[in-house]
């Protein structure tokens, strides 16, 4: 299975629920959706907080700024159930698993 990356998370700010995304759909907070610099959008990422191990399924749907080091953009909802909403960022690794079909 591909290995993934170790890297940082951050949450979309409240302010972009409804704007609309690289992908052309609308951003919403509830979805499992994620931004990275360069996934495929339409990839499944799986992402794992490293603190409590925490894991879940995201689509990538939406483009971020370059940094220098793996970096992924969730949802809300996503961030809740790897339980660092309200922390600003998690560790965690980034685990592409394929195209969502």
């Amino acid at each position: 299975h591909a290995k993934g990356k170790k890297g940082v998370a951050t949450y979309y700010a409240k302010k972009y629920e409804g704007k609309r995304t690289a992908s052309g759909s609308r951003h919403c907070p509830r979805k499992l959706t994620a931004a990275h610099q360069s996934l495929p959008l339409g990839t499944k990422v799986k992402v794992v907080n490293l603190v409590n191990r925490n894991e879940v399924y995201v689509t990538i749907n939406d483009r971020c700024r370059k940094r220098n080091y793996p970096f992924i953009d969730l949802s809300r909802e996503a961030a809740r159930r790897l339980g660092f909403l309200g922390k600003g960022t998690a560790k965690v690794e980034i685990v592409p698993v394929g195209k969502e079909s």
